[in-house]
């Protein structure tokens, strides 16, 4: 009831107005959120070491810093999906590492996670070696190998600079094979750049669509303002403030 106890109708054009504007912003507000899939290569899956120094064996490695070829899974990045290695005459064993950086205050600079691995695998010689797995990431994470067999030379899977670059270094750390979750603190040398590559797959999530400007007074009326946005997407915050939008064409902004 109104004003001196008499009945407030409105027209049909304000009811539909309304109603319209009401069911449209619930709709929007009711959409998914649009995912967009996509493939990515991170480092570089180039050996050019040749030499007859074996090495050591059983080392876990990071790619800390890299310039150019990056070896940081990108925002969105959800699972590695395969890895690639450039073999030489030695044929490993080799598998991939996924590190994640500490940022626990407690840990030493240079303290990762292990995020997972793949089985070491016998490389076939002087080719490219590509495998398939299925390791869950984060944006951040950096790949790594893990070297049961020599680690320089001949299997290629370091690639020294032939320029010092402090752009570009490796850690390292020495024993066993960790598990997830195991921590290790790098060793970090520069001017070494790992010979390993991997495909990411990246999930890029479009937001919803805002809810719609209202057109008409009525559209702002009985709630229906709550769902409702100026031009620059701003909701409004009161039934008020959206009718002042719309009687002045949009000057008056919401807020």
């Amino acid at each position: 009831m109104g004003a001196a106890g008499q009945r407030v109708r409105f027209g049909a054009a304000g009811r539909i107005g309304t109603i319209a504007a009401s069911l449209a912003a619930a709709a929007a507000l009711l959409l998914p959120s649009t995912a967009l899939a996509a493939t990515t290569e991170i480092g570089s899956a180039q050996g050019t070491v040749d030499c007859t120094n074996t090495g050591l064996s059983g080392v876990n490695t990071v790619q800390v810093t890299s310039s150019g070829d990056s070896y940081t899974v990108p925002a969105g990045g959800t699972s590695i999906t395969s890895w690639t290695i450039a073999a030489g005459t030695d044929t490993g064993p080799v598998g991939l590492e996924v590190w994640r950086l500490s940022t626990l205050a407690s840990d030493p600079p240079f303290t990762y996670s292990l995020v997972g691995s793949t089985p070491t695998q016998t490389l076939v010689a002087n080719s490219v070696n590509t495998f398939t797995t299925a390791i869950t990431v984060e944006a951040g994470d950096l790949i790594g190998l893990r070297l049961d067999g020599p680690a320089v030379c001949e299997t290629q899977i370091l690639n020294p600079d032939l320029t010092p670059n402090n752009a570009v270094s490796a850690g390292f750390s020495f024993g066993a094979a960790p598990n997830p979750g195991d921590k290790a603190t790098m060793f970090v040398f520069q001017s070494f750049q790992l010979n390993v590559a991997a495909s990411v797959d990246i999930t890029i999530i479009n937001p919803p669509p805002p809810p719609p400007v209202p057109t008409s007074a009525d559209q702002c009326k009985h709630g229906g303002w709550q769902g409702l946005t100026d031009t620059k997407g701003t909701l409004f915050k009161n039934q008020g403030d959206c009718v002042s939008f719309v009687a002045t064409g949009g000057t008056n902004l919401a807020g």
